[in-house]
């Protein structure tokens, strides 16, 4: 409602409902606090998935505060879903530092997730 950003974190659940459903919880009380983090207690061993819906990018970037010492945790943006030719895309970049994952690592993650987003349905 102010155009700012506030952290959100939700617990991971292997069951995917489970887990959107506790996002969607976390959403309804938590999603109206204002500040950098709207939920206290973020785990150690987070990872951020950011959303920036109303641009479609070729790349994208993301800094945190504090210095010379490398983000430990990735950080995965993505942007606006675009269809163009009959074909949907959406930009992602994916910011994670050497020293906590390799290429490799990356590669796979990405891979995995392209597998994934080639079984969804769009006729929906």
């Amino acid at each position: 409602d102010d155009h700012t950003f506030s952290d959100l974190w939700t617990e991971h659940n292997e069951d995917f409902a489970a887990f959107y459903r506790a996002v969607q919880e976390d959403i309804a009380t938590y999603g109206g606090n204002h500040g950098i983090k709207a939920k206290a207690g973020q785990p150690w061993n987070f990872y951020c998935i950011s959303c920036v819906p109303w641009v479609d990018f070729e790349s994208y970037t993301s800094h945190v505060a504090g210095g010379g010492q490398p983000n430990m945790f990735p950080v995965i943006t993505y942007g606006k879903a675009t269809e163009k030719d009959g074909k949907l895309t959406m930009p992602m970049a994916i910011n994670i530092a050497h020293a906590a994952a390799d290429g490799w690592h990356t590669a796979q993650f990405v891979n995995s997730l392209q597998e994934l987003l080639d079984t969804v349905d769009l006729s929906l």
